[in-house]
């Protein structure tokens, strides 16, 4: 999947903490559940790589075969595929069942989507924490 593009990585059980919550620090990781066998992952699944493109990494897509992982994914509480899950600040947020649709998608994704302001709020932060006080007061302004 990561040679599709830079923002979607496959998940095993051992990346999974590093890659799903630890992007989440710095913005929304959504992970899909899926099965070769399960006809609406296929579906769906280019449709979430099409969002995801369009999005141009404002959140991050992971993939999680649970032919493979299927116990792994019941620990996760994931009983049906297609599944997506939404992380965000190290936390799950959504779930959304199903093959919604793109609008319902797009809906929950731009509610934890990375914002350009929220990149400046973290510059201000920085900058504050270096003690340039004035930049950090122009970046916010």
């Amino acid at each position: 999947m990561t040679a599709i593009s830079p923002y979607i990585s496959d998940a095993i059980p051992d990346n999974f903490n590093s890659l799903v919550l630890g992007n989440s620090v710095k913005g929304s990781a959504l992970v899909n559940y899926w099965a070769a066998k399960a006809a609406p992952c296929f579906l769906l699944m280019p449709r979430l790589i099409k969002l995801c493109t369009e999005y141009h990494g404002k959140f991050l897509l992971v993939m999680l075969d649970t032919d493979k992982f299927g116990r792994f994914a019941k620990t996760q509480g994931v009983n049906s595929v297609p599944t997506v899950r939404i992380y965000f600040k190290e936390k799950l947020v959504d779930t959304i069942h199903g093959a919604q649709s793109d609008a319902e998608f797009r809906k929950k994704i731009d509610r934890y989507a990375v914002r350009e302001s929220d990149h400046l709020h973290l510059e201000a932060v920085q900058s504050y924490q270096r003690g340039d006080i004035g930049n950090a007061f122009n970046i916010l302004a």
